[in-house]
């Protein structure tokens, strides 16, 4: 299978700043959002309709969320994201 990790650098923006991330950096990324957003991981999962130890995982950086999962988690968190193919 083609590893799109190897290509795709993925950029999550909110208002303030714009960052190249690798999983470590987007789960800290989603994790502090969401509890600035008072949203427990209980509640971000069944939103974003993924499982709460996925959603663990994404934010420990031990997982990288699926491009779907990924959209959801970040419309409920109000994050954008930008994804630039790289040659």
């Amino acid at each position: 299978m083609f590893d799109f990790d190897s290509f795709l650098l993925i950029f999550v923006r909110n208002r303030q700043n714009i960052a190249g991330m690798d999983k470590k950096e987007l789960g800290n990324s989603i994790r502090e959002r969401r509890k600035f957003l008072k949203i427990t991981q209980e509640d971000l999962a069944d939103i974003s309709g993924i499982s709460e130890r996925a959603l663990r995982s994404i934010e420990k950086g031990e997982e990288n969320p699926g491009l779907d999962s990924l959209l959801k988690i970040c419309e409920v968190l109000g994050l954008s994201i930008d994804i630039n193919v790289m040659k």
